[in-house]
């Protein structure tokens, strides 16, 4: 079936069905050929943020089958203000969140590294940053691998950018194609917006949303000396 030829409705329909790392592959294949598949602007972003990742969902899987009775399905998330950019490029900083108050994620730890679409990484244990020497992209992973309930960052002034004269930062969850911003006033515990006051504690607060389906209550991401707690 060539997408392409359908109608632009029609192949948006389809996939809009289709998971983002699905996507991803399908416009990889698409490429493979010397055709272009056409996404939705969103469709795009979120596409291309999981996919430079990931090059399938078994451990994405994995953590979605968890089962908390209390907390509910562990979600995993994207979070750093480059989710902002357009368009988004690999280059990046970004922290992966999951929400796993069982602690069960730390048996897939195995499962996320087999997963990484670049193979050719470096990973720095001692911060929990994986560097894609390929794409350039360096992702924080400590919540998955550590499942510690919080998560020591080196500089967690990498996850925000300026707005005006304060700053904002983004989130982007799996299965939800929107990038969802972060703005100053949802962010607590800063005494300052200088780089000094973003390497202390901060709070940021994130409204309900549902998510792949999912309600996820109002949660709160403590930044700084730690990303802790529930998730954006």
């Amino acid at each position: 079936m060539n997408v392409r030829r359908l109608p632009q409705e029609t192949a948006d329909g389809i996939v809009s069905l289709l998971s983002p790392i699905s996507r991803g592959n399908l416009g990889r294949a698409f490429a493979g050929v010397g055709l272009e598949l056409f996404f939705k602007t969103e469709h795009k972003q979120s596409a291309k943020a999981w996919d430079v990742i990931f090059k399938d969902e078994d451990w994405i899987q994995a953590i979605m089958s968890i089962d908390d009775p209390f907390k509910g399905t562990p979600q995993p998330a994207l979070v750093g203000s480059d989710l902002l950019s357009r368009p988004f490029r690999s280059k990046k900083y970004l922290a992966l969140t999951i929400s796993d108050y069982t602690g069960d994620a730390i048996y897939e730890k195995q499962k996320l590294f087999k997963s990484f679409r670049e193979q050719d990484y470096t990973y720095d244990e001692a911060h929990s940053e994986v560097y894609f020497n390929r794409s350039g992209l360096v992702l924080h992973i400590g919540e998955p691998v550590k499942c510690e309930g919080w998560t020591q960052m080196r500089d967690p002034r990498k996850l925000f950018r300026r707005y005006k004269r304060d700053v904002e930062t983004a989130v982007m969850y799996y299965g939800d194609d929107c990038v969802h911003r972060i703005r100053p006033d949802q962010i607590g515990g800063v005494a300052d917006y200088t780089n000094k006051g973003l390497s202390a504690m901060s709070i940021i607060p994130v409204e309900d949303a549902a998510v792949a389906g999912v309600a996820r209550a109002r949660d709160d991401v403590v930044v700084g000396g730690a990303l802790r707690g529930n998730h954006l």
